[in-house]
C-alpha cells in the first residue's frame, strides 16, 4: 500500500519537531543524515521490522545501558574508489574501515549475549568471522595513534631500526659541529634546521666560505645561508635512500592491506549499512526512553483504537513529567464510525486530541512503536491529510477563509475509496458562521461518502446534531470540570461538549450584568442544546467521580490480594527451607547410621558365635534409636492398620520390609536379610503385601562348588539401587560370604560408576572388579570382601 503525505502535514502534526529530538540522538553523520527527513518503509514487513528493533533497543536501554559507542563512525568520508581493483586506499581510510570493525566488534561482543531476548537489534550486528583475520591484519599494520606499525613487516621494522642508529649519528655529528662553529661565531643560531629532507646549520653570510658544504636555502633577508656541513653530506644521503625505502615498503604494505579489504567489500559495506541502521534505532529509542512504547496491532481495516496514548511531542516538552499530559482513549470505525466531531471549550484539548491520532499514524507508517498501552489498534492508510491554523497568505492574496478552504479542497481531490485519514481542526471558521455552519455540514457529508475516516473539531451546534441521523459521524467532547471551570483534557466519545464562553468570559472579569444579557440573547433552540450539554456535563461529572471510587476501591482489593498472594509465597518459600533443612538432617543421621551399622558389621566378621546375639540386639537398638529421631515428621498411622504380612518402611526410610509378627505394639519386620524390631508408631504402610523383588536380595543359587552370591539392580534409580546395595554386602558379610557379584548393567555407565564409587569407600570391601567375559563383563562387577 503506498503512502503519501505533504511536508505541510508532516510539520502540522510536529512529527518534524519529534525527529530533531530523534536527530539529536544519533552518533554517526549518515545516521543523522537520514533523520533530517522522515522515511515511511514502503512494506508492511520492513515497517514492522523496524518497530521490533525499536521497540527491543527501547527495552534494553531501559533495562541495560543506552547503546552508545565513543568511536561511532561511518563511510562517509571514505573516497568511494576504494572499491576499485588494485588501488591502494589511502591510509586515513584504512584506518577509517578499522574503525568502524572495531566499533561493529564492540557493539556486536554487547548485543551478542542478550540476541535471544533482542533477536531483531542484536541482527543489525551479526559478526561475520572471517573479518575476525581482516582486524587482526589491522592490528599489525596500524598504531593505536594511525600511524604505520613497525611491526607492519620485517623489512619495514629493519629500515626504521637503521633509520633511528643514523639519526643518532647525525645528531651526535650535528651537535658537535654546532658547538664548534657556535665558539667562532659563525652561526645566526644555536639550533639546527631541516631544508628540502636534510639537516642544516644556519650560517651568517659572511662566514660561508669558512665551512666546507652544501648551500640548501637563504634567508629572506640574505644574511643568513641554511648550510649543509660537508660531515653530514653521506649521513643524510643515506637517510634519504632508507625513507625512500620505508616510503617504498609502507606503498607495498598498504597495497597488500587494500586488496584484502576489497576481498570483504561486501561484508564491510553491509556492517556500514547495519551500524547506521542501528543509530537510526538507538537514536529513536532514546528519544523516547521517557515514555512507555508498544507495537500497536496492524488492522486490515479502517479501526483505530487508542489505548492510554500519550502525545510524544507535549510529554518530551514538558520533559518527561507525566503530570499535566492526559492520556487519550479514543476509538474510531469500530461501529461503523467515520468521523468523530470533538466540540467543547476553547483550550480543553480539541486539537491536541486530534493531532496525537495523526503523529501516531505518522510513526505507524514510519516503523515506530507508538506511546501507548496495549491494545492499541491503527491500520495502513494510503494518506494522512491535517488542516489546521491560519492559513492566511498576504504574497498569495489569502484570507484566512480562503486558505483553510484550499487546503480542505486539496483533501476532497484525492479519489473516493481511498484510505485517507481526514484531521480538520475548527471546520469553514472565519466566515459567516451560518453559512460557514451549512459548508461545513456538507463537507462532511462528501468525505463520508467518498469513504474517508477523520476527526473535526468544531463549535457548530448543527455539526453537533448530524449524529442524531447519520450513524457514521458521532460526537466526542473534552471532560470539563465545572466547578473550578477548567479543562481536564480527558476525551469522551458520544457526548457533545459545550464552549462555556459566557462562564469562561464571566471568570475572566466581564461583568455579571454583561453576561446576563448575553445569555438571555440565545435563542430557545440554542439554549436548549446548550443547558443539555451542560446537564449532560455534570451527570457524567458525577458519573466519573463514582467511577473513580469504584477504582480506588478495586485497587485497594487488588492490594490486598496482592498482600495475600506475597504472604503465601513467603510461607510456602519458608516451609520449603524447613523442608530442605530436615532433610539436610534426615541425610546427616541417615549416613551417620550407616557408619554405625558398618562398624557393628566388622565387629561382627571378629566375634565368637556366643557374641552374635548380644551384637545384634545392639543393631536392632541402633536402628531403633534411628527410627525414633525421624527429623521428617511423618503422620502416625493407627497400630490397627498394621497386620501380619503388610509391606511397611520405616518412618524416614526407602527400604520396604515385611511384618512376620506383632507383639504389645512392637513389629518384627524382616527387611532383606535382617530381622528388626520397630515400633508400629515408627512403621509407615505401602501395601498390603510386602514386596520383595527378586532383584533387592542377595540370591543363592542352587549350585555345588564354588557358590558365589549375587545381586541386580538392573531397573533401579541410583539411590534405591545403593540401598539394595547397602543390605546386600551386609548380609554377605553377615553369612561370611567370600564375594558378591552386582549385576549393574551396561547402559550409559552412571549406574556402574555410582556403584564403583560406593564400593570405593565401602570399609568391609577389600577389592572390586568388572566381571569376567562369562560372567557379565562390564555389565557386572564381583566384590571381595575382607
Amino acid at each position: 500500500m503506498t503512502f503519501q503525505v505533504s511536508e505541510h502535514t508532516i510539520q502540522q502534526l510536529e512529527f518534524t519537531d519529534l525527529l530533531a529530538t530523534v536527530h539529536s540522538c544519533s552518533q554517526s553523520p549518515a545516521a543523522r543524515r537520514l533523520l533530517e527527513t522522515p522515511d515511511f518503509p514502503s512494506s508492511q514487513a520492513d515497517l514492522l521490522l523496524s518497530m521490533n528493533r525499536i521497540f527491543q533497543a527501547h527495552a534494553f536501554i531501559r533495562s541495560v545501558h543506552p547503546i552508545r559507542h565513543a568511536d561511532w563512525c561511518d563511510l562517509t568520508g571514505i573516497e568511494p574508489t576504494w572499491v576499485i581493483r588494485d588501488k591502494v586506499i589511502a591510509a586515513e581510510d584504512l584506518r577509517l574501515i578499522q574503525q568502524l570493525l572495531l566499533v561493529h566488534e564492540d557493539l556486536a561482543g554487547k548485543l551478542r549475549s542478550v540476541s535471544t531476548e533482542y533477536p531483531d537489534l542484536a541482527g543489525l550486528v551479526a559478526w561475520p568471522d572471517p573479518l575476525k583475520d581482516l582486524l587482526k591484519r589491522f592490528e599489525r599494520v596500524f598504531e593505536p595513534d594511525g600511524s604505520i606499525s613497525d611491526r607492519a613487516s620485517g623489512l619495514l621494522g629493519s629500515v626504521r631500526s637503521e633509520i633511528r642508529v643514523i639519526e643518532n649519528r647525525i645528531a651526535s655529528r650535528a651537535g658537535a659541529l654546532l658547538r664548534e662553529f657556535s665558539e667562532n661565531h659563525y652561526l645566526s643560531g644555536q639550533q639546527l634546521t631541516i631544508r628540502n629532507g636534510r639537516l642544516v646549520l644556519p650560517v651568517l653570510a659572511e662566514h660561508k666560505r669558512r665551512i666546507r658544504g652544501f648551500i640548501h636555502d637563504i634567508s629572506g633577508s640574505g644574511q643568513t645561508v641554511f648550510l649543509e656541513p660537508q660531515e653530514l653530506v653521506e649521513l643524510n644521503n643515506d637517510i634519504l635512500e632508507l625513507r625512500s625505502e620505508e616510503k617504498k615498503e609502507i606503498h607495498r604494505i598498504l597495497s597488500e592491506l587494500s586488496h584484502h579489504v576489497r576481498n570483504f567489500r561486501e561484508e564491510i559495506t553491509a556492517i556500514d549499512a547495519g551500524l547506521i541502521q542501528l543509530d537510526v534505532t538507538q537514536a529513536w529509542a532514546s528519544a523516547l526512553e521517557p515514555l512507555n512504547l508498544v507495537i500497536p496491532q496492524i488492522a486490515d481495516e479502517p479501526r483505530w483504537v487508542l489505548q492510554q496514548a500519550i502525545h510524544p511531542v507535549l510529554f518530551l516538552n514538558k520533559r518527561g513529567k507525566r503530570e499535566g499530559v492526559v492520556p487519550l482513549n479514543l476509538t474510531l470505525g469500530e461501529s461503523g464510525d467515520q468521523f468523530i466531531v470533538i466540540s467543547g471549550p476553547n483550550a480543553g484539548g480539541k486539537t491536541v486530541a486530534m493531532k496525537c491520532l495523526g503523529l501516531l499514524q505518522l510513526l505507524v507508517h514510519a516503523g515506530i512503536p507508538v506511546p501507548a498501552a496495549e491494545g492499541t489498534v491503527f491500520p495502513l492508510c494510503e494518506s494522512v491529510v491535517c488542516v489546521l491554523g491560519d492559513a492566511q497568505s498576504i504574497q498569495d492574496d489569502l484570507s484566512s477563509f480562503s486558505g483553510h478552504v484550499g487546503a480542505i479542497r486539496k483533501v476532497l481531490d484525492v479519489p473516493a475509496g481511498t484510505r485517507q485519514l481526514v484531521l480538520i481542526d475548527e471546520i469553514t471558521s472565519g466566515t459567516d458562521p451560518i453559512e460557514g455552519q451549512a459548508l461545513a455540514i456538507e463537507l462532511v457529508e462528501e468525505m463520508l461518502s467518498d469513504g474517508f475516516y477523520g476527526i473535526i473539531t468544531s463549535h457548530y451546534p448543527d455539526l453537533k446534531l448530524l449524529p442524531q441521523t447519520d450513524h457514521r459521524v458521532v460526537n466526542g467532547s473534552m471532560l470539563f470540570n465545572l466547578s473550578a471551570l477548567q479543562p481536564t483534557f480527558e476525551f469522551r466519545k458520544g457526548i457533545p461538549g459545550s464552549s462555556y464562553a459566557l462562564e469562561l468570559a464571566s471568570r475572566m472579569g466581564l461583568s455579571d450584568r454583561l453576561v446576563s444579557r448575553a445569555r438571555n440573547r440565545l435563542s430557545l433552540q440554542s439554549g436548549d442544546t446548550s443547558q443539555l450539554a451542560r446537564q449532560l456535563e455534570s451527570e457524567l461529572e458525577k458519573l466519573a467521580e463514582d467511577r473513580r471510587h469504584l477504582m480506588e476501591q478495586e485497587s485497594r482489593i487488588r492490594q490486598i490480594e496482592s498482600d495475600l498472594e506475597r504472604k503465601k509465597r513467603e510461607t510456602e518459600q519458608e516451609a520449603k527451607e524447613i523442608r530442605k533443612r530436615l532433610t539436610s538432617e534426615f541425610r546427616q543421621l541417615s549416613d551417620e547410621l550407616r557408619r554405625t551399622i558398618w562398624q557393628q558389621l566388622d565387629t561382627l566378621k571378629q566375634q565368637k558365635p556366643s557374641d552374635l546375639g548380644k551384637s545384634r540386639r545392639e543393631l536392632e537398638q541402633i536402628i531403633e534409636s534411628a527410627a525414633e529421631s525421624d527429623v521428617l515428621s511423618q503422620p502416625e498411622v493407627p497400630a490397627s492398620a498394621f497386620v501380619v504380612g503388610q509391606a511397611v518402611t520405616i518412618r524416614g526410610g526407602s527400604q520396604s520390609g515385611e511384618i512376620l509378627s506383632i507383639n504389645s505394639g512392637i513389629a518384627t519386620v524382616l527387611a532383606g536379610t535382617f530381622r528388626l524390631k520397630v515400633p508400629l508408631k515408627e512403621l509407615v504402610p505401602v501395601g498390603k503385601k510386602a514386596s520383595r523383588p527378586v532383584s533387592s536380595q542377595v540370591q543363592v543359587p542352587p549350585l555345588a562348588g564354588d557358590v558365589q552370591f549375587e545381586i541386580n539392580l538392573i531397573g533401579l534409580k541410583v539411590h534405591e539401587a545403593l540401598d539394595r546395595l547397602d543390605y546386600a554386602i551386609a548380609d554377605s558379610i553377615a553369612k561370611q560370604l567370600p564375594s558378591l557379584r552386582i549385576i549393574h548393567g551396561k547402559g550409559t555407565g552412571a549406574l556402574r560408576k555410582a556403584v564403583h564409587d560406593y564400593l570405593k569407600n565401602a570399609p568391609s570391601v577389600a577389592h572390586f572388579e568388572l566381571a569376567q567375559w562369562y560372567e557379565g563383563s562390564t555389565g557386572a562387577t564381583v566384590v571381595t570382601f575382607r
